[in-house]
C-alpha cells in the first residue's frame, strides 16, 4: 500500500468517525438542526474521499472531477450552514448555494468546454476559502467574548482556508496546461495539510458542542423551570456580576416581591392553582420591566428583581406599577377566579453594599414592613 492511499484511507476513517460522533450528538442533544448539518458535512466529505480513492473506476475525468468538486463545495456549505444556524448569523445560505452553482458551472466550463487546468483546479477552492474565512469571522463575532472552543474552531477554519489558498494558487499557476511541478505541490497540499486541517476543524466543532452542552447544563442548574427565571443560586451569581460591572455613577435598585396570602391560595385551591398563580404573576412582571433587568425566585412565593440603571424614583414607579397590575389581574384556575396581590420591599444601591446578600436582607426588612401595613404595599428600605 503506497503512502498516498494510506493517507486517503486514514482521512476517510477520520471523516467516518466524526460523522458518527455528530450523528450521536444530534440524537442525544435534542436533534438540533445545526448538529445534523455538521454530521452531513462530514458524510459528504467522506464521499469525496471515497471517490478520490476509487477514481480509477471513472472512464471520464470530467465526471470524476465535477463529482469531487461538488462534494467538496457542498461539505463546506453544510458545515457553514450549521455555524450560521448555531450563531444566528444573518448570512443567507441560499445566496451562498447559488454562488456555489455558478462556481461549479464555471469549473465545468474550464474542465470540459474551454479546458484550462489552472482555473479548473482552483475555482472551487477559492470559493471554499472565502466561505471558510467568513465562517471563522462569524464564529468569533457572534458573542462579545468567544468561548475557547470557538476561538480554536475559528483558528482551524482560518488555517484550513490558508491551506486551500496555497493549493488553489499552485493549481492556478499551472496556466492552461498541466504543469508537473505545480501539480505535484497541489497534490502534496491536498493530501497532507488539508486533511489535517479538516480533522482539526471537526474536533474543535466537537469541543464547541461540548461547551454548548456545558453552558446549557449550567443554565438549567441556575433556572427555576416552573416560572422560567433564575433560581436563588442563579440570581445571586448573575446579580453579583452585574453589580461588579455597574458604573459607580449608575444607580441600581432591588425589588423584593412576595405574593400575599399564598399559603391560603394553596390550602383553598390546591398546589396546582398556586403554581398557576406563580406563573401568571411572573409573566406580568416580565411584561412590565426592561429586558436587561433580571428576576430570581428565592423560594416559594418570594422573588427578587434587579433593576439596572434605576434611581429611587424610577424604582418606586416600577414597584407601584407592578403592584397595581398584579392586583388588577385575576388568575383563572379552571373557571375559578383567584384574586392576587403582592407586597414589595425596595432597596436602592445608592451606596453600593459589599454583596447582593446585603441588599436582599435590607429589601426583606422593607417587605416585612409592607406586610405589617396590611399587604399590597410598596415600602423602601431605610
Amino acid at each position: 500500500m503506497n503512502s498516498v492511499l494510506l493517507i486517503q484511507i486514514t482521512v476517510l476513517i477520520a471523516c467516518l468517525t466524526l460523522a458518527i460522533i455528530f450523528f450521536m450528538a444530534w440524537r442525544t442533544m435534542g436533534r438540533q438542526k445545526h448538529i445534523l448539518l455538521f454530521a452531513l458535512a462530514f458524510v459528504v466529505l467522506l464521499l469525496q474521499r471515497a471517490f478520490n480513492i476509487f477514481q480509477f473506476v471513472f472512464d471520464s475525468h470530467t465526471v470524476y472531477w465535477m463529482i469531487v468538486c461538488t462534494l467538496s463545495v457542498q461539505s463546506v456549505i453544510l458545515g457553514s450552514w450549521g455555524h450560521i444556524l448555531r450563531t444566528r448569523s444573518r448570512l443567507n445560505i441560499r445566496y451562498l448555494f447559488y454562488i456555489s452553482l455558478v462556481v461549479l458551472a464555471a469549473t465545468y466550463l474550464f474542465t470540459d468546454v474551454f479546458p484550462h487546468a489552472g482555473l479548473s483546479k482552483s475555482l472551487y477552492l477559492y470559493f471554499n476559502v472565502s466561505l471558510l474565512f467568513a465562517i471563522g469571522v462569524v464564529i468569533l463575532k457572534h458573542r462579545a467574548k468567544p468561548l475557547p472552543a470557538e476561538k480554536g474552531a475559528a483558528i482551524s477554519y482560518f488555517l484550513m482556508a490558508l491551506s486551500q489558498v496555497a493549493a488553489a494558487s499552485m493549481a492556478l499557476m499551472q496556466g492552461r496546461y498541466t504543469d508537473a511541478f505545480y501539480w505535484n505541490w497541489y497534490n502534496i497540499i491536498n493530501l497532507v495539510t488539508m486533511p489535517a486541517a479538516f480533522i482539526a476543524m471537526g474536533l474543535f466543532v466537537v469541543f464547541i458542542l461540548a461547551s454548548d452542552l456545558s453552558a446549557k447544563m449550567r443554565l438549567l442548574a441556575m433556572t427555576d423551570s416552573l416560572v422560567d427565571c433564575y433560581n436563588r443560586r442563579g440570581f445571586y451569581e448573575q446579580a453579583q456580576q452585574d453589580l461588579i460591572a455597574t458604573n459607580e455613577q449608575q444607580q441600581v435598585c432591588l425589588l423584593y416581591l412576595d405574593i400575599d396570602n399564598f399559603k391560603a391560595i394553596n390550602d383553598t385551591h390546591g398546589h396546582e392553582a398556586g403554581d398557576m398563580v406563580l406563573v401568571d404573576t411572573i409573566k406580568l412582571v416580565k411584561k412590565n420591566i426592561k429586558g436587561s433587568d433580571i428576576i430570581g425566585r428565592l423560594g416559594g412565593e418570594e422573588f427578587v428583581i434587579l433593576l439596572k440603571r434605576a434611581d429611587r424614583a424610577s424604582a418606586q414607579g416600577v414597584a407601584e406599577r407592578l403592584r397595581a397590575v398584579i392586583a388588577s389581574q385575576m388568575v383563572d384556575y379552571h373557571g375559578i377566579m383567584i384574586n392576587v396581590t403582592a407586597s414589595f420591599g425596595v432597596f436602592n444601591f445608592e451606596h453600593q453594599p459589599e454583596s447582593i446578600e446585603t441588599a436582599i436582607n435590607q429589601a426583606d426588612k422593607a417587605l416585612y414592613q409592607a406586610k405589617a401595613m396590611g399587604r399590597n404595599k410598596v415600602v423602601f428600605a431605610s
